[in-house]
């Protein structure tokens, strides 16, 4: 089961409520989602969180005969994400949980501990305030862990989401955004030269074309942009475009919050399948050449340190990449 009904235990004036809270078991439902594959005829159901280009996602549906609702109960296919189910469907939050074995040797807190017969789970919930007041009632010291935990929000709604085929969104957004234009180096170097332009308009029109680009093919460059103009991005007004939504959401980010550290762009390359030796060869001009040399010469060093190779070999590097990556620079005089 993708969520667990667990008891939690609340402080009322002197006595204990028992409630109980929908949690959602997130390693679980990651693994209920598939790739977006529909059947002629099919209606997806697109849910909160997730922003698709709505123009291009109408032309799509009607060019593959799919279709598009509203309403989750006449869907085949749910579109969505594993964290925008979490972030749009429930609230977290750090609740203790007791054992229920050391619960039923408490005496004189509860009238009645006929709740825990049956119970499936080997422990029970509650607040930091409720604990301590049952501690009070244990002899010895009473055992808890604290965990995070995500309360499900609309137990219904939720419910009849999971029971529908969960598929990943960005597959979707790739075949919507397929014949889009794809960014090289002379096109990325036009962006650049319009995102570092006085001119508003010049950044609102970058911001458009890229928002309009073939995500996948052209995910190296894009995600170069969002490394080196994250701050000039996140000032725009632009950034709550459905289109540029659409861009940030595709690479796992939100307009409030637009961050791609290296390792993302080396995450999120690998996660679209795209972790290439090609795309690897663009980050090394773009990105770790020119920083290696500037952070080496920056006090001075030019004539003391004259790197001749970078390696990237990392355990996590050569999980995602499959292979050591070298990288020849060539230390200029």
């Amino acid at each position: 089961m993708i969520k667990k009904n667990v008891i939690h235990l609340t402080r009322d004036d002197m006595n204990i409520s028992v409630e109980s809270n929908s949690f959602l078991e997130f390693s679980k439902l990651e693994k209920n989602f598939k790739d977006f594959k529909p059947k002629q005829n099919e209606k997806i159901f697109i849910t909160k969180g997730i922003n698709l280009p709505r123009i291009k996602l109408r032309e799509y549906v009607k060019n593959e005969n799919i279709g598009l609702t509203t309403k989750i109960e006449k869907s085949d296919i749910v579109i969505s994400s594993p964290e925008s189910l979490i972030n749009n469907y429930t609230e977290d939050k750090y609740l203790y949980f007791i054992n229920v074995d050391d619960l039923k040797t408490i005496k004189n807190l509860f009238e009645d501990i006929s709740f825990l017969e049956n119970y499936p789970y080997k422990s029970v919930s509650t607040d930091w305030s409720t604990l301590q007041y049952i501690k009070n009632y244990y002899k010895g010291d009473l055992e808890s862990n604290m965990h995070k935990v995500f309360i499900i929000n609309n137990t219904e709604e939720f419910e009849n989401i999971i029971d529908k085929t969960l598929c990943y969104f960005d597959k979707l957004i790739e075949n919507v955004q397929e014949d889009g234009v794809i960014i090289d180096y002379d096109f990325y170097k036009q962006l650049e030269g319009m995102i570092n332009s006085s001119d508003e308009d010049n950044l609102v029109l970058a911001m458009e074309l890229m928002a309009n680009s073939a995500y996948n093919k052209s995910a190296a460059y894009l995600l170069i942009l969002f490394y080196k103009y994250r701050y000039i991005f996140e000032q725009s007004p632009k950034k709550n475009h459905v289109n540029f939504k659409g861009l940030l959401n595709y690479f796992d980010m939100l307009p409030r919050y637009i961050n791609m550290p290296f390792n993302k762009i080396i995450n999120e390359l690998a996660n679209k399948k795209v972790l290439t030796k090609e795309n690897m060869d663009i980050l090394a001009e773009n990105i770790i050449k020119p920083e290696t040399t500037t952070s080496i010469y920056r006090n001075d060093n030019r004539d003391i340190i004259r790197p001749k190779v970078l390696v990237m070999d990392s355990p996590d590097f050569i999980k995602a990449y499959g292979d050591v990556y070298i990288i020849n620079i060539e230390s200029n005089d």
